[in-house]
């Protein structure tokens, strides 16, 4: 968060909030706002969270499911998180998505990416569209990351 910069950041899924609270610490250093979207309504222990540190007005919550939350963010996603429902037909559903609302030196970042649906989406997704760069992170879970390559312009 410290590189990007990022004012916009979309994260879908929440779960226990584990993720949300990372991000809700790096949007108050550089004045972002986290839209964060799951279809269960936030743990306790994240609202508990939030709450302490008086993080409200850099987070707003949306309970449903992430493949419609997109029309709350105006095109203009700094660095989105997917890391939802991990089914290969959802993860490309996402990816036919969020792309085209992430600004040109925005980033995708994909959890779990060693999970074998979440893997398969990711290689089906950037085998037709090579004009994003992907860096795998060597992480338990796996982290994947796509920014454009293409001198940092969308191309819609």
């Amino acid at each position: 968060i410290k590189e990007l910069k990022p004012k916009i950041i979309v994260e879908c899924g929440v779960l226990y909030g584990l993720s949300t609270r990372v991000l809700l610490l790096g949007a108050k250093e550089v004045g972002a706002h986290v839209f964060s979207c799951d279809i269960a309504p936030p743990k306790k222990g994240l609202l508990d969270f939030i709450q302490k540190y008086d993080f409200y007005k850099y987070w707003t919550f949306y309970n449903e499911n992430d493949l419609y939350a997109s029309r709350y963010y105006n095109k203009n996603i700094d660095l989105c998180i997917l890391d939802s429902n991990h089914e290969t037909p959802h993860v490309l559903a996402q990816l036919s998505i969020y792309p085209q609302d992430v600004t040109d030196n925005g980033s995708i970042f994909v959890h779990d990416s060693k999970h074998f649906w979440v893997k398969d989406a990711i290689d089906i997704w950037h085998s037709k569209h090579p004009e994003w760069v992907r860096k795998d992170y060597d992480t338990k879970l796996g982290y994947c990351e796509f920014r454009r390559n293409n001198n940092g312009k969308r191309t819609n």
